[in-house]
């Protein structure tokens, strides 16, 4: 994601130019606010047209029994005092308009993911400690309270009304207002939801021309497409476009496995010189890529060894 980013102008990066991050700070009594409603999150709304973007009581109270503990474990110490570090760092009362180098977050409010994360970890030892004292009537008021929560929580969206069902038809779709009626969009909603990784000038997808086009001119409409694969013949000398968005990691080769050179146009779609041939257009993926995907494979397997050994000792 990271080569992704800094190799091509995405529409993330309007976030990160542009937005505006205080606007989305969380008030007061945002915190405090429990219940699901479908709406902005932005900080300026009303309780009523709010999105709930908060952890819940469960999780914001709970984890201090775990505090009381006298004999506390570091890691789940840490993530405490972690989680209600990030529970409070999208608070209004923090100067985001000067954290600039942050934008790419676009909504300080995402922090609470990471809290509800790291305070779910001292929220169930603090429970389970209470169940190994056989203090039974706290454990079960505790989780009463979270069973409650829930529903309340939730209720809301059994309220909301949906209009998805078995008969809708695709096209039905394409404009995205049936699931979301405050969004409009240049491109195909249901696949691509917020769009965060198109080219930042991408091209009017709903519009476009589906062909194979040089000089904004539809030279051929006939080619084979199976997701990142496309095959495709070219009868004529030209710098064509193909109507697939660039990516770093793309290779053209043609029948004699000859690689191409390909760049990106202005509106974010593949271009190279061709001639008369056929060419495969596929994703090879790049070495940043492969180099991670060794490292998450090398740690699981030194992880799976170590746990391992740990059992046989």
């Amino acid at each position: 994601m990271l080569e992704q980013t800094s190799y091509q102008e995405l529409y993330l990066h309007y976030y990160g130019s542009y937005s505006s991050l205080e606007s989305y700070t969380m008030p007061f009594w945002k915190y405090f606010a429990n219940k699901t409603i479908f709406g902005y999150g932005e900080n300026s709304q009303s309780a009523e047209r709010a999105m709930l973007v908060n952890v819940g009581y469960f999780l914001t109270l709970v984890p201090v029994l775990y505090l009381c503990k006298q004999k506390k474990n570091k890691f789940i110490l840490h993530s405490c005092i972690l989680g209600y570090i990030f529970l409070l760092l999208p608070s209004h009362l923090i100067p985001w308009k000067y954290l600039f180098f942050v934008r790419i977050i676009q909504f300080p409010w995402r922090l609470e993911l990471l809290a509800m994360v790291l305070l779910s970890i001292p929220a169930s030892s603090a429970i389970l400690c209470l169940a190994k004292q056989k203090r039974m009537m706290i454990t079960l008021l505790c989780i009463f309270f979270f069973i409650i929560e829930d529903i309340y929580h939730l209720y809301p969206v059994t309220q909301r009304p949906f209009t998805i069902s078995n008969n809708t038809r695709y096209e039905q779709l394409l404009d995205g207002s049936i699931i979301d009626p405050f969004y409009s969009a240049n491109y195909v909603r249901v696949e691509l939801a917020g769009g965060d990784y198109l080219n930042i000038d991408h091209p009017d997808f709903k519009n476009i021309s589906k062909c194979i086009t040089a000089s904004d001119k539809n030279i051929t409409c006939d080619f084979t497409r199976n997701y990142n694969d496309m095959i495709f013949t070219i009868d004529q000398e030209a710098e064509v476009t193909l109507p697939v968005s660039y990516y770093k990691g793309y290779v053209i080769i043609d029948q004699n496995n000859n690689t191409y050179p390909i760049s990106s146009n202005k509106q974010g779609l593949i271009t190279f010189n061709a001639n008369k041939n056929t060419y495969h257009l596929i994703y090879r993926h790049t070495k940043v890529q492969i180099i991670s995907l060794f490292i998450s494979l090398s740690t699981l397997f030194v992880i799976i060894i170590n746990r391992a050994r740990k059992f046989k000792s």
